[in-house]
């Protein structure tokens, strides 16, 4: 076996890059196995002689709380070890934030923002709740105009609305500023890692927010470098304080119950998560409480408010760009796993898959609307597709995938008016909303897994499928 710091895939430092001592802060103790004061090389070291069953190894160093043992583990040690060096740059880490010095000779920050408009928080706007689902691809500008309203609330100005995210510039300060004029401020807000995301400063900007945006980027990052520090914490004191949050592609992601991480380093196809539902690319968190916004973990905090927003995705899995990368195969995959790993608490598992320049729109109450940017000549159908199917089936799941009896409720829009509905009941008839139901049948032809739907519309509802 290759040791394990040679099979990380390039997002960690070499054993040898480890040799240094760090004073313990008392929030990470938990990382220090040999209880020496530190976290050092030695920690790391003896999470992975856990993951490769040294002898003698039997601490069961489970660094992140989710009751495994995973590459995941070690990676937590070595990322806080890396965050805590300020003489070398954090795996992952965006090149222009780490390796330049700021003016003045000091450090520059661990994280990058760039705001524009006033330079002062607007404090005194009462900003109302609200989810806002984003399927990837072109921006959807009725998402900014109805995350703006609700930033900027009764007075219809003022406000500050804030994009978060992994990699990437400043793009969205320009764009959401010229579409929603009345803001007191739009800003952007790089968390590039663990460093970042435990930074106070970090917290404190997202305190201040009265609309917060997760833009695409790679799930990965934020389920890994957010997950359990104040920067997660932020966004559920966010909604607690009827802040939106909305979302697109991997922000998309991360807004269900469940996730589907990518901690693989790899995406997974439709056929292949059917053909294996326990493909090593299918990770899913969301077990537990330790998931990335998850409506267990805000459950067991008390909050009242944030639950009732969130509870509306309990049980739910998120996809993007859903027509255009054929995804219903993998959204159903996903939540056969959910099923049959017994991660549901309720007797139905959902899944949520959105297509590209679509939004669903969703309100504390549970209405959600579908918007859109207009359709051209050619392009796919503006679509949000909700998967439900009841929980408690067999708990071993055979390959290629046998999960019959899927329905699917297939919302639309055409860019200038979309459907309606409410998350609590769903319809299966409606103005712009239609209903079918879709069997993964465990069986393969020409080497493609086969679904199966019951409407003679495609599997996507318009007279295609595209797995065949």
């Amino acid at each position: 076996m290759k040791p394990i710091f040679e099979t990380l895939e390039g997002r960690l430092l070499m054993a040898t890059d480890l040799e240094l001592q760090i004073g313990l802060p008392t929030s990470h103790h938990q990382f220090d196995f040999d209880q020496n004061g530190h976290v050092d090389a030695m920690d790391a070291l003896r999470v992975a002689n856990n993951l490769q069953q040294v002898p003698g190894a039997s601490q069961f160093a489970d660094t992140n709380e989710d009751g495994l043992l995973s590459e995941l583990d070690f990676d937590c040690v070595v990322q806080f070890i890396n965050s805590q060096n300020s003489g070398s740059k954090s795996p992952g880490s965006n090149e222009s934030v780490f390796s330049a010095q700021a003016k003045g000779g000091a450090p520059r920050l661990p994280f990058e923002y760039w705001r524009i408009g006033a330079s002062a928080d607007d404090s005194g706007v009462a900003s109302s709740g609200g989810l806002g689902l984003v399927g990837g691809g072109a921006d959807v500008d009725a998402v900014f105009h109805w995350m703006g309203a609700k930033a900027m609330g009764n007075d219809l100005t003022g406000g500050d609305l804030l994009v978060i995210r992994a990699t990437g510039t400043d793009a969205y300060n320009t764009y959401i500023d010229a579409l929603v004029p009345g803001l007191n401020s739009v800003a952007t807000l790089l968390i590039p890692d663990m460093n970042a995301a435990i930074d106070s400063r970090v917290a404190n900007i997202i305190n201040q927010a009265e609309a917060i945006f997760i833009a695409g980027g790679d799930q990965a990052d934020y389920a890994r470098f957010w997950n359990e520090t104040p920067v997660e914490q932020a966004i559920y004191d966010a909604m607690q304080r009827n802040v939106p949050v909305g979302g697109t592609s991997a922000g998309l992601a991360v807004l269900g119950d469940f996730d589907f991480t990518a901690f693989s380093g790899k995406t997974i196809v439709s056929n292949d998560a059917l053909v294996n539902p326990y493909n090593r690319a299918l990770t899913i968190d969301g077990s537990g409480g330790d998931g990335f916004l998850t409506t267990r973990e805000v459950t067991a905090m008390a909050q009242p408010t944030t639950f009732s927003l969130m509870n509306l995705m309990s049980d739910t899995i998120t996809d993007s760009h859903f027509r255009q990368r054929d995804r219903m195969g993998r959204l159903i995959a996903f939540m056969a796993r959910i099923d049959a790993d017994g991660l549901a608490d309720g007797p139905t598992i959902r899944g949520i898959g959105i297509n590209e320049q679509t939004a669903l729109l969703v309100e504390p109450n549970g209405m959600a609307t579908v918007v859109a940017n207009p359709p051209g000549t050619g392009e796919d159908t503006r679509s949000v597709y909700v998967l439900q199917h009841d929980t408690g089936i067999e708990r071993t799941l055979s390959s290629p995938l046998e999960y019959s009896n899927v329905s699917v409720m297939r919302a639309n829009s055409d860019g200038l008016s979309g459907a309606s509905f409410s998350l609590l009941s769903l319809p299966t008839s409606g103005t712009g909303i239609e209903a079918y139901t879709i069997n993964a049948t465990g069986r393969v032809t020409k080497k493609i897994a086969e679904l199966t739907e019951t409407s003679l519309g495609g599997l996507y509802g318009d007279d295609s499928a595209m797995m065949a």
